[in-house]
């Protein structure tokens, strides 16, 4: 199972899977040995005990209480038993105690000029853009701590690049998906510009066929995060509201999960996102705006397009797109056959393999022609050599 892992001392994309050969499905306990495997290097002695996790967003969010220490009486529910799907993102809170130990090591790391959330340089946390999702330019998507901007503009830099790699090979394919129900019409991957505002511009897109809403956009999600701090804590965020507000207005921060829940509940609309990797499509404001618009959204692992539907032959005429669907007006067989078509598409690109797994998937330095895996070492890289031109193989 991949998840995407938040806690105070970063992100990671992990794959959890299950340690005992009798239990088909990862379990609790998996997951928070996984957690403290990946940072070997920060958990020395088990340092840093996990009290609990949670996942869903708003009124969907759950927690689980955890107790790594005492594995023999708790945790052992599989994560599909809790309510925990491929592709979710688990937000990690620590004991008390360990919280207020992590603030003193960040008064520390600001004495002396360092970024104020912890990084692990090997192949644990660290800071990295989110779509849940994800996202997908992020992720969905989800980020926690802060970075220097020396290292937020390397990391940009890392992510362009594979970027860059993955719409080369999508540009090559076919977009659309057979039609599947009798309204003639197909669903069509709208292709965003990867400018660090993709998710913006494609719900921009969906909803008022405008690629220019990126900044007003953000200023609803800044608005909104500041007057609301018991919804979107720092447990939640990962970092404080004030300092999430004011990151999410930069023009190189990448939306996800919490960005598509705020835009959601402003517009009062549906928003389906469909994850290509996983499968995984997450509709927000489906119970809160049931007889709403519903707008679309694709995602790849580090960015989102816009999923629209046009008539066969005229996918490349924006002025016929069919951008939304109306859930007052349409019988359920026609919204369920919009879904369809929606997931065939999502199901194509998964088989041609138009996503990025950044936790896994393979690399080269086009400069050095090292070979790499995965997001975080790529980054390392580098960190270490300058060089920021890679290529999937």
């Amino acid at each position: 199972m991949r998840l995407r892992v938040r806690s105070p001392l970063g992100v990671a994309n992990l794959t959890v899977v299950a340690t005992k050969s009798e239990e088909d499905d990862p379990t609790l306990n998996d997951l928070c040995s996984e957690i403290v495997r990946s940072n070997n290097s920060i958990h020395n002695n088990n340092k840093h005990r996990i009290a609990e996790i949670r996942f869903g967003f708003g009124e969907t969010q759950r927690t689980v209480s955890c107790d790594v220490s005492n594995a023999n009486t708790n945790g052992k529910e599989s994560l599909k038993t809790l309510g925990i799907s491929d592709g979710e993102t688990i937000t990690v809170k620590f004991t008390e105690e360990e919280e207020e130990e992590k603030e003193e090591e960040v008064k520390e790391q600001k004495q002396v000029g360092e970024a104020t959330g912890f990084r692990n340089n090997g192949n644990g946390f660290e800071e990295e853009p989110t779509p849940t999702p994800t996202n997908n330019d992020d992720d969905n998507n989800d980020k926690s701590g802060m970075m220097t901007e020396e290292e937020e503009l390397l990391a940009r830099a890392v992510e362009a690049s594979m970027l860059d790699d993955g719409r080369m090979r999508a540009a090559e394919s076919t977009t659309s998906a057979l039609d599947i129900d009798d309204d003639g019409t197909v669903a069509v991957r709208k292709v965003i510009d990867a400018d660090n505002s993709c998710l913006f511009n494609a719900i921009g897109y969906v909803f008022f066929r405008s690629l220019a809403k990126a900044k007003e956009l953000r200023k609803v999600v800044h608005d909104a995060v500041l007057s609301d701090p018991d919804t979107f804590s720092e447990a939640t965020l990962g970092k404080s509201p004030k300092e999430y507000a004011e990151w999410v207005l930069q023009p190189n921060s990448w939306g996800g999960q919490v960005e598509l829940f705020v835009l959601s509940t402003h517009l009062r609309k549906q928003i389906a996102a469909y994850d290509v990797q996983t499968g995984r499509v997450d509709v927000y404001g489906e119970d809160r705006f049931p007889h709403s618009e519903r707008g679309h959204l694709i995602y790849d692992g580090l960015h989102y397009d816009a999923l629209v539907f046009a008539y066969p032959g005229l996918e490349d005429v924006s002025d016929t797109h069919v951008t939304v669907v109306d859930c007052s007006l349409e019988p359920i067989s026609k919204i369920n056959g919009f879904d369809r078509k929606a997931r065939a598409l999502a199901k194509k690109d998964q088989e041609q393999r138009l996503f990025t797994d950044v936790a896994n998937f393979s690399l080269r330095c086009l400069v050095c022609q090292t070979g790499l895996v995965g997001e975080n070492e790529a980054r390392e890289h580098a960190k270490n050599t300058g060089h920021t031109n890679f290529g999937e193989y």
